[in-house]
C-alpha cells in the first residue's frame, strides 16, 4: 500500500494523520492551531484515534479493522525520520 494521509480543517484548527503501512507499519496524528507555526510537530502530535475522537471522522477505514484499531492508538514518534 505505502502511506495513506487525512486532513481535516476548522475554524479552531487543522488535524492531519498520516499512515505509513509499509514496514514496519505506523500512524501518526496531529492537532494543529490555526496559525501559523514554525515550530517542531512534537508537541502536536496525537494518536489517530484521539483525532477521530475529535473530528466524528474515521479515517484509514480502508485498514482492515484489527490493524486499524491497534496503529490508531499507538504513536511511535521516534518511526517518523523527520520529526525531531
Amino acid at each position: 500500500m505505502g502511506y495513506l494521509r487525512g486532513i481535516s480543517e476548522h475554524p479552531r484548527g487543522k488535524e492531519e494523520e498520516k499512515a505509513d503501512l509499509t514496514p514496519p507499519k505506523k500512524m501518526i496524528g496531529f492537532i494543529l492551531p490555526n496559525k501559523g507555526r514554525s515550530a517542531d510537530l512534537g508537541p502536536f502530535t496525537v494518536t489517530v484515534d484521539k483525532v477521530e475522537e475529535i473530528t466524528g471522522l474515521d479515517f484509514f477505514s480502508s485498514v482492515p479493522q484489527p490493524e486499524q484499531e491497534e496503529l490508531e492508538r499507538t504513536i511511535t514518534v521516534e518511526s517518523w525520520g523527520w520529526i525531531r
